[in-house]
Order: structure tokens, then C-alpha cells, then sequence
């Protein structure tokens, strides 16, 4: 009977970095699909002067929002590692002490993510005007397609069908 606890053992190991792969696997699921879009767009870079002006504006500017917010992100996870009497060879002195420092820096991390996305959604905004705009039938078809196979490849489902 006590073959039985090793097996049990090894199974919810097995479980766990299963668990772990499956995540591991949407992420490089996701990283491909973004590598798809932007490999499409820049295909579409020099057929159409407004498109090209456009892409360009927001490339721009999401690369300031980005750095900005990296360089935010990088401060506040400086300030948590600080603050944390973990990193540091002590413990919290209550679990509700723990559970409230993890609560507080989720919750600053969720507030930066959601300014972050607020802020690119106006360049992103920006750009989809300027594309509503453009006499260029053909690149709004294409941009169209891409955007279509875009939304598709984002939101697939992901490994053993978990939906993201």
C-alpha cells in the first residue's frame, strides 16, 4: 500500500507543471501572435503614405508609453522588494500583514497596467481614425484583414482548451 504515496506524489507533481506548461504555453502562443501582427503591419509599410504616417506616429508613441511605464513598473517592484521583510531574511509579522502587502502591490501593479492601457488606447484610437480617413481602399481592406486575423489569433483558445 505504501507504493501507493509515491505515485500519488508523483502525480500531483506532474499535475503541477502541467498546470505550468499549459500557462507557459499561452504565453508563446500569445508572443506569436503578436509577432504575426506586427510582421503584417510592416508589410503594409511604404504601399500607402497615410498609413505609413500613421503606423509610424503610433509606433512612436507606444515605444515613449512603454519605456515610461517600464521605468514605473521597475520603481514600484524596487519599492515592494524594499519593503518586503522577505527579501530581506525576516517574515511579515501576521499573515494578514502579508496578505495585505501583497494585496497593495497587486493593486498598484493593476492601477499602472490600466494607465498604461488607457494611454496607448489613445494612439491606438489615433491611428484607427486616421485609417477610417484614408481614400485607400485597398490598405483599409488589408489593414482589416490583419486586425481580423489579429482578434482571431489573440483570443484562440489555448493549450488543452483553456480559454485566455
Amino acid at each position: 500500500m505504501r507504493m501507493g504515496y509515491p505515485t500519488l506524489f508523483v502525480a500531483l507533481l506532474a499535475g503541477a507543471s502541467t498546470a505550468s506548461a499549459a500557462e507557459e504555453h499561452c504565453l508563446v502562443v500569445q508572443a506569436i501572435a503578436l509577432a504575426g501582427y506586427n510582421a503584417r503591419m510592416q508589410l503594409l509599410v511604404g504601399t500607402d503614405s497615410a498609413f505609413d504616417s500613421a503606423y509610424y506616429a503610433m509606433q512612436a508613441a507606444s515605444t515613449k508609453v512603454s519605456e515610461k511605464y517600464g521605468a514605473l513598473f521597475a520603481a514600484r517592484n524596487q519599492k515592494g522588494n524594499a519593503e518586503n521583510p522577505e527579501n530581506h531574511g525576516a517574515s511579515f509579522n501576521s499573515p494578514t500583514e502579508r496578505e495585505e502587502y501583497f494585496r497593495r502591490w497587486k493593486n498598484d501593479i493593476g492601477a499602472l497596467e490600466a494607465d498604461q492601457d488607457s494611454e496607448m488606447a489613445v494612439y491606438s484610437d489615433a491611428f484607427k481614425r486616421a485609417m477610417d480617413a484614408d481614400p485607400n481602399p485597398i490598405t483599409r481592406r488589408r489593414l482589416d484583414r490583419i486586425n481580423a486575423q489579429w482578434t482571431e489569433e489573440l483570443h484562440a483558445s489555448c493549450y488543452w482548451g483553456q480559454p485566455k
